[in-house]
C-alpha cells in the first residue's frame, strides 16, 4: 500500500484530494507495519536478550532515518519531487523483495518461530515449562543424592 501511495503523490496531476487520500492510506500502512513489526523479536529471541535485540533494531532504524533525510533534501533540490517519489518506491520495492526473501526462507525452513498461530506458540511454551520443571526436579534429586553419598562417608 505504500508503494501505492507514493505512485499517487508521484503522478497526481494536481488534484486536491490526492495528498489527503493518499496520506491516510500510508498512515494506516504505517499504522500496520509497526504494530506487527516491533513485537517480532520478543517471539524469537529469548528473553534474557531481548533489550539488546531492541536495541540492534532500532539502531539501524534511526540511522536509516538520518541518512534518507539528507538523501530526500539533495533528490529534491537537484531533480525534484517526481524522482524523490520514484527514489521512495524503489526503496520500498527493495524491501519488499527482502521481507518476501525472508518470509521463505521462515517458511522452508522447517521450524518456524514466527510464523505460527497461537495456539502452537502457547502449546510449546507449556512443554518448554514442563521440561523445565522435570529438569530442575532432576536437579534437586541429583543434588539429595550426592548430599546423602557424602553423609555416609
Amino acid at each position: 500500500t505504500a508503494i501505492l501511495c507514493h505512485a499517487m503523490y508521484a503522478l497526481d496531476n494536481g488534484v486536491r484530494a490526492v495528498p489527503y487520500i493518499a496520506g491516510v492510506i500510508y498512515s494506516i500502512s504505517y499504522s500496520l507495519f509497526a504494530s506487527s513489526m516491533w513485537p517480532v523479536p520478543a517471539l524469537i529471541i529469548q528473553e534474557h536478550q531481548i533489550a539488546t535485540a531492541y536495541g540492534l533494531l532500532k539502531c539501524p532504524y534511526s540511522i536509516s532515518f538520518s541518512i534518507i533525510t539528507v538523501v530526500t533534501g539533495v533528490l529534491v533540490d537537484s531533480n525534484g519531487y517526481l524522482v524523490l517519489e520514484l527514489f521512495y518506491i524503489l526503496l520500498l520495492y527493495i524491501s519488499f523483495v527482502l521481507m518476501t526473501f525472508l518470509w521463505i526462507l521462515e517458511i522452508t525452513d522447517g521450524e518456524s518461530k514466527v510464523n505460527i498461530s497461537g495456539w502452537t506458540r502457547r502449546k510449546a511454551k507449556v512443554e518448554k515449562e514442563k521440561a523445565m520443571e522435570k529438569k530442575e526436579t532432576k536437579n534437586i534429586e541429583d543434588d539429595l543424592f550426592s548430599y546423602s553419598l557424602l553423609k555416609k562417608d
